[in-house]
This record gives C-alpha cells, structure tokens and sequence, in this order.
C-alpha cells in the first residue's frame, strides 16, 4: 500500500547576512561566525576548471582522429588484395576482348 509523503514547509529565507561588497565578485557570508569569503576563490578555481576540461576534451577528439586515420589505413590495406584481383580480371577482360574483335575482323 502506497503511504503519501508528508508536506515539508518552504524553505526559509537566508537572513545569515549575505552582502556583496562594493560591486566586486567577492561575496562574503557568515553562518553562524565563520565568513565564507572564500567563495569567489572557488568560483574562480571552477571557473580555471573549465579550461583543463575543454582542453582534456580536445585532447579526446585528437585521439579520436588519429584513430579514424589508422582505421581507415587498415580498411584500404585489407580490401587491396582484392582490388588487386579484380584488377587482373579487368586487364584479362580486355584482353579477350581485343583477341575476340580480331578474330571477328572488327
């Protein structure tokens, strides 16, 4: 039997003491005594973040291409034996070809 979850009440507003400090990215917060004006640091540091994640992800698709180049190199290299042989039967074609128009005088 399915019980229904209890209603919780809505969350209360931060009254902690948030305040921007004259315009600048540092933001400064206390909960209970201890400032958390380390905040802009880690928006920051998250922020640097970014760079080594889109350069790990460049580095992905490098390899990646790099790797559809040795696919592609290994696909030509094992379809050439039989590139070869229908090679040989078009030049032997053509020769039967030329022999059957000289034997019928064309």
């Amino acid at each position: 039997m399915l019980r229904r979850r209890p209603k919780l009440p809505p969350p209360k507003p931060d009254i902690g003491g948030s305040q921007f400090v004259g315009g600048s990215t540092t933001v400064e917060t206390t909960l209970g005594n201890k400032p958390m004006s380390h905040l802009a640091d880690k928006l920051k540091a998250a922020a640097g973040g970014t760079k080594v994640i889109a350069a790990a992800i460049e580095q992905r698709a490098d390899q990646l291409l790099a790797k559809q180049a040795e696919v592609s190199t290994s696909i030509d290299a094992a379809f050439q034996p039989h590139e070869d042989i229908l090679s040989d039967a078009d030049a032997g074609l053509a020769e039967i070809e030329s022999a059957a128009k000289l034997l019928s005088n064309q």
